[in-house]
């Protein structure tokens, strides 16, 4: 249901809200943004300078490893009774193996400082020691020549005999060395033996001085008492290599001096001394090594690069003014939603009052099979929530239509009332008033006002214009397909329009009120309906009675009938049998007393009337078997079938002349006695008709609970399989096969009582198979005749 609220005014000032959050916002990303870059370009300043840090102190640490090797080839040389090359290189060996790689020294040895007059002597010591072509060169004016006389590793680049005099650089390092009794190096060298000099490298010198108490302090008397220079070669690029493999994020230019030059280019990329110039003054720092100016160059890597946040900073902008402009929309969006609040508002309330109607009407309908009084209670609860006016009609079991109620709130509209209820409901005759509506029993919604109203129903518009129906709901009373009445809604004064939701609401209490009158009147019809039932039941309990009485009459004639078969059974068997052994006496005595008198063809007679009546008489013992076996009372137990089965062969075939095969340890639960019988007769038949074979073959086995007696003998024909169990029915003529034609209908009236079943199989001259099954043992324990 939707309210029609008035439109309002709106306020100007909130029109600007949406404007302002947006400005608001933009202001803030440009803070955003600026605060941004600066805290990013500290954070790049700050891991710009911890990193450059780790590189110089990187390289700090290993020229100070290098320094302590150093100093320890200058204590050997200092402290070595005789110079000796073999000891010298197990020692250089020694020291260099666990702290170094011959990658990255290239040579750690001894320089002698000896007079220029004593030159040969030094020769001759250089020879001593495996070390030839020694001839230092003589500088010119010098009185002191300082000669390698010791290189580990013994290589291309080995300085033996090198006048280390010779040359300023080294001159002046180990000057600085003696001066500082410290380790000193040179600037930036090229090895002689390097033809293309591409390889620089530095050496480092320290003053061997000869050992005494306690060393001489100043340079004069250090001067007197120095031996020589220990020394250390360094590749630059071997060295500084290691240092930037492992520091990634900048790469590093040196200087060996604190001017930058190309000449003074220590290490690094040579295509990139053009653009320092325009290297930041915060990324060069001169330090000094070993006692040398080195100038450090520095720039970010790419993955210094990417490891930064400045990438992201450009991206703020956009995606601020995106979130202000958001923001914006949404404010728009919100002061629209503002708008509207009360209309929604008013229409949750609505579905609310709506949703509790259904509940409060489904109650009341439940309450009582007064259907009547509930629906009119129905009525007064739609009023005024769900509807201005409210009535009911009510399809009559004779077909009539019947007014429940007409409901509506102001009194001071009770004289329209009746125009309503006759506008509604015309009278028309039985079943063509209000019900003529909704003959396809659908639920209706219309608006647009009385006019439109009666147009859509067929109605003259005077009652709905007096009452003021503006918009009209129409349900169906209905339950099992069947239509019950109508329930009306309709909205005047108050000026609402129902909707989709309202018609579903209406159809809902339209099925639940048709459901309270099916129930009603499916009430007074069960009521009717116990009433007969119960002159029913009576009568059912009569005849019970007297059925009982009838069941108790016909089973003692019954047992009556079985007690006289059985005593009409034993007379047969007295009264037939005498009979028969007279036939039989008289007839072998006339065979004995006047056998030589009569001709063959009498003789044959008699024979015949001999043979009849032993016939008669195998059948007459059958007979008897069979009812004894029919009424005998069961008493199973754990039967061995192979052990039963091997007792009958030996007594039914004792020449062996049938090959017998018995499956061992099969066990049943059965009547041994009858079982006997079973397995007698079954071996009985399939030895007989075997018998013509040349090798009769008998096999006796079970399988899942099935036991079977199989034979190769004449089997018969299956179409006739169904008289196989019929007493004296036969497959078989007497003269192919002797015999009663009681046994197999013994076998099966036996396994029947078992609670089994037995069958068979077979075609003509290929032999027969007959099965049996046994009744399981709870059932057959209490299994009785």
């Amino acid at each position: 249901m939707k309210a029609n609220p008035g439109v309002r005014n709106s306020d100007n000032r909130v029109l600007l809200i949406p404007y302002l959050v947006t400005g608001i916002s933009i202001v803030l990303t440009l803070l955003a943004w600026g605060i941004a870059q600066y805290l990013v370009a500290q954070k790049d300043a700050l891991r710009f300078k911890d990193s450059m840090s780790d590189v110089t102190d990187a390289i700090g640490a290993r020229l100070d490893l290098d320094s302590r090797t150093l100093r320890a080839d200058a204590a050997y040389f200092a402290t070595a009774k005789q110079l000796n090359r073999q000891e010298f290189e197990r020692f250089a060996k020694d020291l260099l193996s666990p702290t170094d790689s011959p990658l990255v020294v290239s040579n750690l040895g001894f320089s002698i400082r000896v007079p220029v007059s004593t030159r040969n002597q030094l020769i001759d010591l250089a020879k001593q020691n495996d070390v030839y072509n020694f001839y230092p060169k003589l500088s010119p004016g010098g009185q002191f020549i300082v000669a390698a006389l010791f290189s580990y590793p013994r290589n291309k680049n080995a300085h033996h005999g090198y006048n280390m005099y010779a040359d300023k650089d080294r001159t002046n390092a180990m000057r600085d060395s003696l001066l500082s009794n410290d380790v000193r190096a040179t600037g930036k060298l090229f090895y002689a033996s390097d033809p293309k000099h591409t390889d620089p490298s530095f050496f480092a010198f320290m003053p061997v001085i000869q050992t005494q108490r306690a060393d001489p302090i100043g340079f004069d008397p250090r001067k007197d008492k120095l031996l020589g220079f220990a020394f250390l070669g360094l590749h630059v690029s071997k060295l500084f290599d290691a240092v930037r493999a492992k520091y990634q994020l900048l790469d590093f230019q040196i200087f060996d001096t604190s001017k930058i030059s190309a000449k003074s280019l220590f290490y690094g990329d040579k295509s990139k001394i053009d653009g320092i110039k325009n290297v930041p003054s915060d990324h060069v720092e001169t330090i000094t090594l070993l006692g040398e100016p080195w100038t450090f160059v520095f720039r970010p890597t790419r993955t210094f690069q990417e490891d930064s946040g400045a990438p992201l900073v450009p991206w703020i902008l956009p995606l601020g003014f995106l979130v202000s402009l958001i923001l914006g929309y949404l404010s728009h969006l919100q002061m629209k939603a503002r708008n509207e609040a009360e209309a929604y508002a008013l229409e949750l309330a609505r579905k609310a009052f709506a949703e509790t109607l259904l509940g409060r009407a489904a109650s009341t309908l439940a309450s009582s099979l007064e259907y009547k009084l509930t629906l009119s209670n129905v009525a007064q609860l739609a009023v005024p929530g769900f509807a201005d006016w409210c009535c009911i009609d009510v399809l009559e079991e004779d077909g009539t239509t019947t007014r429940i109620t007409t409901h509506f709130d102001d009194v001071t509209k009770a004289r329209w009332a009746t125009d309503l209820s006759n506008a509604l409901h015309p009278e028309q005759g039985p079943a063509k008033g209000a019900l003529r509506i909704l003959a396809d029993s659908e639920p209706a919604l219309i608006n647009g006002g009385p006019r439109t109203i009666a147009e859509r129903l067929s109605l003259q518009p005077g009652g709905l214009e007096s009452a003021g129906v503006k918009s009209l709901l129409v349900a169906p009373l209905t339950a099992r397909k069947k239509l019950f009445g109508l329930i009306w809604f309709a909205w005047a004064d108050s000026g609402f329009e129902y909707n989709d939701d309202d018609l579903r609401l209406a159809a809902e209490i339209g099925e639940r009120a048709g459901v309270a009158i099916d129930n009603a009147r499916l009430f007074s019809a069960e009521q009717q309906e116990v009433v007969e039932r119960k002159r029913a039941e009576s009568q059912v309990r009569e005849l019970n009675d007297h059925l009982e009485l009838l069941v108790e009459e016909r089973t003692r004639e019954l047992q009556a009938a079985n007690e006289e078969l059985e005593a009409f059974c034993y007379s047969v068997s007295h009264d037939l049998r005498s009979p028969l052994r007279t036939i039989d006496g008289f007839s072998k005595a006339l065979m004995e007393d006047f056998g030589s008198s009569l001709d063959s063809e009498a003789i044959d007679f008699l024979n015949r009337v001999r043979a009849a009546s032993h016939r008669m008489d195998e059948l007459i013992t059958a007979l008897l078997t069979l009812s004894r076996l029919t009424r005998a009372e069961i008493y199973p137990e754990d039967v061995d079938m192979s052990a039963m089965a091997r007792e009958i062969a030996s007594e039914i075939d004792p020449d062996g002349l049938a090959e017998i095969t018995i499956q061992p340890e099969m066990q049943g639960f059965a009547d041994p006695r009858m079982m006997r019988a079973v397995l007698d007769n079954l071996l009985s038949n399939a030895i007989k008709f075997s018998s013509k074979k040349e090798r009769p073959e008998i096999e006796i086995g079970e399988h899942d609970g099935v036991f079977f007696v199989k034979d190769n003998g004449a089997g018969f024909n299956p179409e006739y399989a169904n008289k196989l169990f019929q007493p004296f029915e036969r497959l078989h003529t007497i003269r192919e096969f002797p015999g009663s034609g009681i046994g197999l209908a013994t076998v099966a009236r036996i396994i029947k009582r078992h609670g089994g079943e037995v069958w068979a199989n077979s075609k003509p001259e290929q032999g027969a198979t007959f099965y049996f099954t046994l009744h399981e043992e709870a059932n057959l324990r209490i299994h009785r005749a």
